[in-house]
């Protein structure tokens, strides 16, 4: 028997799965109220995705503005979503 052994392949790491994932799915659905109106999930889910593309495949830190506003909520979850690819 051999002290050396042939190191087990690993796999890659599976990322997490969230809401986040499948806001287009849930459609023309309300996601946002605000007092200029109804965003839908399939709105939402554009707006992320523009941000997660700015944003680009680079993993860095990004300050988030805490304003209770739909680009304050966009950018939450274009963070979480551009964070899991």
């Amino acid at each position: 028997m051999s002290l050396l052994q042939t190191p087990t392949p690993t796999r890659a790491p599976q990322r997490a799965r969230g809401f986040w994932d499948d806001l287009a799915a849930r459609g023309e659905r309300p996601a946002l109220v605000t007092g200029e109106g109804t965003i839908s999930y399939a709105d939402l889910a554009a707006r992320v995705e523009a941000v997660v593309d700015r944003l680009g495949p680079t993993r860095r830190l990004v300050l988030l503005s805490g304003a209770n506003d739909v680009d304050a909520v966009v950018g939450y979850l274009a963070c979480l979503a551009g964070g899991t690819r």
